[in-house]
């Protein structure tokens, strides 16, 4: 990851192999050539492994081993959340890899936080941005044959996804399942597709917390930002419109929320797992600018989501 040892290793590493010019060589390279180039020194890197050196590795990378929670645990707590997805979702199984930039270039997230693949690609770090992608390739669809369609798509994934960053916690795992949801359209004025898809989105997730609350004893916040370049109109409108739609729904704004405007430059929300003496992010979704961007079309729409299934079955020991 970026950061002062990557700061101080990188000279080093660049001296080794014939310094920047070396390194802007490499990055220059067409998508092909690079990929051929990777594959020998790849295959270099393997050819001289023995099996005990395989054994080793796969003991010492937490990046390779599977998963503590068992199979047969995730698979029946992944159908019971699909089982509440609304039928307007359609629920995808993803590729394991995405194309290259997947992250860094939608949303800014620093490449180094993804593990590079072959193929000019890299291994999932956030399905959304894939089904964002995706989204963008359907709505284009539409657009060809209508320039001013309406018709929103509703994507949904159960998806396991790996980052390179540690973290102190042990519940946070290098890799873990993530149930995201995106749902794209078409702006239609007076922020009804935002409210509408804002209420879709948060009553799936509040639908899930009720039925677990049966049976567990914890709380939920659900709590709204709106980032200071909103116009102050813009935010009265449209919570007085969520308030009157979601009627059963407690939720508190959030203006002192320190990250996520990257991703989302207007609004946002997320709901908070209150149990014992501790709070616990475990839902978080917002409006992106990214099909707009990929289409090129300023009226373009896109709410994410995601919950932490995987995180949390470990929360509630489910």
């Amino acid at each position: 990851m970026e950061g002062p040892n990557h700061t101080k290793i990188l000279p080093r590493i660049l001296q080794s192999i014939g310094g920047e010019e070396a390194l802007k060589s490499l990055i220059a390279l067409n998508n092909s050539d690079f990929q051929s180039l990777m594959l020998e020194v790849y295959r270099g890197r393997a050819a001289p492994q023995t099996p005990p050196q395989l054994l080793k590795a796969y003991q010492d990378n937490p990046f390779v081993r599977p998963t503590d929670l068992g199979y047969d645990k995730i698979l029946e707590f992944d159908q019971w959340l699909l089982n509440y997805l609304p039928e307007s979702f359609e629920v995808l199984e993803l590729s394991p890899i995405s194309p290259l930039g997947s992250c860094s270039t939608l949303a800014t997230v620093h490449q180094n936080k993804v593990i590079g693949a072959g193929k000019n690609a890299e291994v999932v770090a956030d399905a959304t941005n894939v089904m964002a992608l995706e989204c963008a390739m359907r709505r284009q669809k539409l657009l060809i044959r209508d320039p001013k369609d309406s018709q929103t798509v509703h994507l949904a994934c159960s998806h396991r996804h790996i980052r390179n960053q540690p973290s102190a916690d042990s519940r946070h795992t290098p890799h873990f399942r993530i149930m995201g949801l995106c749902s794209a359209g078409r702006d239609q004025g007076n922020y009804q597709f935002e409210v509408e898809m804002l209420s879709l989105h948060i009553e799936y997730y509040q639908t899930l917390f009720k039925q677990l609350q049966t049976q567990h004893d914890f709380e939920i916040t659900l709590k709204i930002t709106f980032w200071p370049e909103v116009p102050s109109h813009t935010v009265d409108v449209v919570m007085q419109k969520l308030q009157a739609r979601l009627t059963d729904q407690e939720f508190e704004m959030f203006p002192q929320r320190s990250g996520g405007q990257s991703y989302y430059p207007r609004m946002c929300f997320r709901m908070d797992v209150k149990l014992a003496d501790q709070e616990i992010n475990l839902v978080d979704g917002g409006f992106t600018p990214w099909t707009s961007h990929m289409l090129s079309n300023g009226k373009e729409r896109l709410l994410i989501s995601g919950l932490g299934s995987e995180l949390l079955m470990r929360v509630l020991k489910l």
